[in-house]
């Protein structure tokens, strides 16, 4: 009997040391597995992230295409210069400007389109200037202005103006 008890005593020590091993080779595995489940859950966020990003660059391409449309409406399609001066000089009618000086340079062809400069040298009470300046940019025949020089003179409100601005055609199909 003594042997048996001796075997027993053995056993358990080695039996815990066995059990205590297997417990943390189980919680390495398992410690494992829940860190690579949180990369992928990572790894998934970051995609949806993207996701998300790609949808709302689509629905703004979707935005910009439609206004790209729109704006080419306004361009007219052809380049008679009497149209274009018949609309700005209502525009200076509508803002009381007084022209100095208007000159139509020859057209610059571009891809879809061709653009006329135009020097302009105006005279007019500062907020009309503006409110001129604001009706090139979005009026009914809209300019593109590269230039602008604003004269302050003697502390009136009134502001001489030098612009050189750009209309837009397209070429009719013939």
């Amino acid at each position: 009997m003594e042997l048996v008890l001796a075997i027993r005593k053995i056993s358990i020590p080695f039996i815990l040391l066995l059990l205590i091993l297997m417990t943390l080779n189980q919680w390495q595995i398992f410690s494992k597995a829940q860190s690579e489940l949180e990369e992928e859950i990572a790894a998934i966020d970051s995609l949806k992230l993207k996701q998300e990003t790609i949808k709302n660059l689509t629905e703004n391409k979707n935005l910009l295409a439609d206004s790209i449309n729109s704006l080419q409406y306004m361009i007219p399609s052809n380049k008679e210069h009497s149209d274009l001066l018949g609309y700005l000089n209502s525009l200076f009618i509508k803002h009381n400007i007084q022209i100095n000086y208007l000159e139509f340079s020859d057209h610059v062809e571009k891809e879809d389109f061709n653009e006329i400069p135009i020097n302009i040298s105006l005279k007019g009470q500062y907020n009309e200037v503006v409110n001129l300046l604001n009706e090139f940019r979005m009026g009914n025949r809209p300019l593109r202005i590269d230039e602008l020089h604003i004269d302050i003179g003697d502390g009136s409100s009134i502001v001489h103006c030098d612009i050189l601005a750009y209309a837009f055609f397209r070429e009719t199909a013939e």
